[in-house]
C-alpha cells in the first residue's frame, strides 16, 4: 500500500479548507425585501443601532440578465475607498478562481470602463456595473418597543466588552440607497465632526413606491471616551475583512441545481 498521506497532502488540504473558511468572515445583514435580518433573525422594529467601523466601494458587473434560479457571482468586480482610484480587483479574481474560468476583468481602471458608462445596462439608462457600499457594523445598542409610550426605546451599550467582544457583522447597500450613505458621512463629517466609526448610528428600512425600499442612517451620538480606543481598533481589524472576494460557481452547488420537473403520469 503505498503512502500517500504525506506532509504535503496534509499542507494542500490545509491550504483547501483555509481558502473556503476565509471568504466567510462574518455574518451578513439582509435587506432582501426591505426586511433587515441578521441571519434569519428579524430585527426588531427593522432597524438596528450600529457603529459602522468601516465601509467601502463596490463595483459588480453580472453578464447576462438576472435569473432567479441561479446564484453565481459579478464578471468583474472592484473595491475601493476612492472612486478615482478604483479598479477591477484582478489578484482576488486570480487567487479564487486560478484557471481564470469565469471572472472577466472588463477594463483596466472603473473610470474608462464601458460597463460604467451611463446607458450601458441592458434595460433603461443605467450603468451595466452596479455601484455599492459594503459595510462592516458592530452593534452598538438594542431596542424595546414601550407598549405605554407606543415608541421603540433605545438601550445604548456602555461596556468596553460590548465593543471588543462582538462579532462584525456586513452589509451591502442597494445601489438606491448609496446616495443616502453618502448624504449621512458628509453631515457627520460637519457636525459632530466625526467618522463613521467614531459616532453610535441607527440604520432603518423605509418603503418608497419608487424603489420598493430603501436604507437610512440616523445619528443618534458620539462614541464616549472610554470606549474611543477599542472603536479605532475594530475599524483596524474591519480594513483587513471587509474586502472578501467572490468565488466562481460551482455546477454541484445547490443554488445552481435546478429542480428536475417529473413528467405527467
Amino acid at each position: 500500500m503505498s503512502n500517500i498521506v504525506t506532509k504535503d497532502f496534509w499542507e494542500q488540504k490545509a491550504d483547501e479548507y483555509a481558502s473556503e473558511e476565509q471568504h466567510s468572515g462574518g455574518q451578513m445583514i439582509s435587506t432582501s425585501g426591505g426586511i433587515l435580518k441578521f441571519g434569519e433573525e428579524e430585527l426588531e422594529g427593522n432597524q438596528m443601532c450600529v457603529i459602522v467601523t468601516h465601509a467601502v466601494r463596490e463595483h459588480t458587473f453580472y453578464a447576462g440578465r438576472y435569473d432567479p434560479d441561479r446564484s453565481e457571482p459579478p464578471k468583474c468586480y472592484a473595491f475601493g475607498e476612492s472612486e478615482k482610484k478604483m479598479e477591477p480587483a484582478v489578484e482576488l479574481m486570480e487567487q479564487a478562481d486560478p484557471e481564470q474560468n469565469w471572472f472577466e476583468p472588463q477594463s483596466d481602471d472603473c473610470a474608462s470602463c464601458p460597463m460604467n458608462e451611463w446607458g450601458s445596462s441592458d434595460t433603461g439608462r443605467g450603468k451595466a456595473c452596479q455601484q455599492r457600499r459594503r459595510l462592516a457594523v458592530i452593534p452598538a445598542g438594542t431596542y424595546a418597543w414601550n407598549k405605554k409610550e407606543k415608541e421603540w426605546d433605545l438601550e445604548l451599550f456602555d461596556d468596553e466588552k460590548d465593543f471588543t467582544e462582538s462579532d462584525m457583522a456586513y452589509l451591502k447597500l442597494p445601489v438606491t440607497s448609496v446616495k443616502f450613505w453618502s448624504k449621512y458621512v458628509q453631515a457627520i463629517s460637519k457636525k459632530p465632526g466625526r467618522p463613521p466609526y467614531g459616532v453610535f448610528t441607527r440604520i432603518y428600512i423605509e418603503r418608497s413606491s419608487g424603489n420598493q425600499f430603501e436604507v437610512h442612517f440616523e445619528l443618534i451620538d458620539v462614541v464616549p471616551d472610554h470606549v474611543a480606543e477599542a472603536i479605532v481598533e475594530r475599524n483596524a481589524e474591519a480594513r483587513e475583512t471587509l474586502i472578501q472576494s467572490y468565488r466562481p460557481p460551482r455546477e454541484d452547488s445547490p443554488a445552481n441545481l435546478k429542480p428536475k420537473r417529473r413528467g405527467k403520469s
